[in-house]
């Protein structure tokens, strides 16, 4: 069991990530607050008085994905403006000295052509989404705030939600517990990074032990699976006879990525732990 001495806050709580990361910090044993649509944690331009006791606030929350970033661009002012609003009152008060740990996104902010990605590479974003979280980043960077920026990969796993335009994996689960045929955006030579959910918790939950700061950090499988891959081992796990329709890829996709990710790597005793098809294993009924 672990007992650790700070207290955290949790904003997005109630999403995939915030989920999986409250029910792991409860098994630890860890002293932390969750704040969600219906806690939040700025009230009346207050902050909660749980987050400006804490030590650390993991910042999952978001309201926009790629597509809806793209075709909304009302969603990027409305989480722009929550998080600018969150920095300033941080600076405002005694709690700057509260570290933020910020979830970022890999896939939409590196710009190179050529993967793998370091996190020195160039980053001026492939989307709109990516463009946000840059600007989320700089933000937090500016504010004199201590910091640690998680560029993560595509996160997957059981019980992931479906429908919001992200997540392919997920959506072949559905899709195979349906009897429907599986939707392929892009090329079948189109590839990702890929990162199992319980990697991901181990490995924010090691950067917060390991007390990383002022750090901007990879996290992903290290390595590339493409559609293709995804589509064989679809098939050799569910033993399910499918078709597969093919679409062109969406303007806010990329050929592919993937992400170099020593720097975690030497920085804690943290490595991803489940292959892409024991992850899939473990998704699908």
């Amino acid at each position: 069991m672990h007992f650790s001495l700070d207290k955290i806050s949790i904003v997005g709580a109630d999403g995939y990530i915030g989920q999986n990361l409250v029910k792991q910090l409860s098994i630890l044993n860890y002293h932390y607050y969750e704040f969600n649509r219906n806690s939040t944690i700025i009230t009346n331009g207050i902050l909660n008085p749980n987050a400006a006791n804490s030590d650390v606030i993991i910042w999952c929350a978001s309201s926009v994905t790629p597509i809806s970033a793209n075709s909304n661009p009302d969603l990027i002012r409305t989480d722009l403006d929550d998080w600018l609003g969150f920095i300033k009152l941080l600076n405002s008060s005694r709690a700057k000295q509260i570290k933020i740990i910020f979830l970022s996104s890999a896939g939409c902010t590196y710009s190179e052509s050529e993967a793998p990605f370091s996190e020195h590479d160039l980053s001026l974003g492939t989307n709109a989404y990516g463009k946000m979280k840059l600007q989320m980043e700089s933000s937090l960077i500016a504010s004199g705030i201590n910091y640690l920026i998680l560029r993560i990969s595509n996160v997957y796993g059981p019980n992931q939600p479906t429908g919001r335009g992200q997540g392919v994996i997920a959506e072949w689960v559905r899709s195979i517990a349906e009897n429907k045929p599986l939707v392929m955006f892009g090329d079948r030579d189109s590839y990702r990074d890929y990162i199992y959910i319980d990697d991901l918790i181990s490995a924010i939950i090691s950067l917060l032990e390991n007390k990383i700061t002022d750090q901007k950090v990879n996290i992903g499988s290290g390595n590339s699976t493409t559609l293709g891959d995804l589509e064989q081992i679809f098939s050799e796990i569910s033993g399910v006879e499918f078709t597969t329709i093919l679409n062109e890829s969406r303007n806010t996709d990329r050929k592919g990525y993937f992400l170099k990710i020593e720097k975690i790597l030497n920085m804690t005793n943290w490595y991803p732990r489940v292959t892409i098809r024991n992850g899939i294993r473990h998704c699908l009924p």
